[in-house]
């Protein structure tokens, strides 16, 4: 078994790791007043758009991670679903399908937040497909 899969079985740890992963997503306004200067305090605005970029390199790579990892356990679950033979653990199984699946729609709303927050700071320095 991997390490997704021993995670896709257990709704709390699937909740958890999903927290971890989303760390970069809640601390974006830190990380941006970290490496962007007011106005006052104005950098090279090559070294604003290499930061701009990477940040936003980073952003994106941890919303693929973790729409893979949702994605997943969704197909994990799924194919616990289709193999089991009791009604109660169907039933069982398709609730904890809804709850990750549910995940899908909040990770929406994290990269729309984030996505935001990174074009209103970076848009004078970088301007990235977001």
């Amino acid at each position: 078994m991997t390490d997704q899969t021993l995670i896709c079985q257990d709704v709390s740890h699937f909740g958890n790791t999903l927290k971890e992963m989303r760390i970069l997503d809640d601390k974006i306004i830190y990380a941006l007043n970290n490496s962007l200067p007011t106005a006052s305090f104005t950098k090279d605005r090559t070294e604003l758009t290499a930061t701009c970029r990477n940040l936003s390199n980073q952003v994106h790579q941890t919303f693929e991670s973790r729409r893979k990892f949702i994605s997943g356990c969704i197909e994990f679950t799924q194919r616990k679903i289709d193999g089991a033979t009791e009604s109660s653990t169907k039933r069982n199984l398709r609730l904890k399908l809804r709850l990750i699946e549910n995940e899908n729609s909040v990770e929406d709303v994290v990269q729309n937040r984030t996505n935001k927050v990174l074009q209103e700071r970076c848009r004078d320095y970088y301007n990235s497909s977001l």
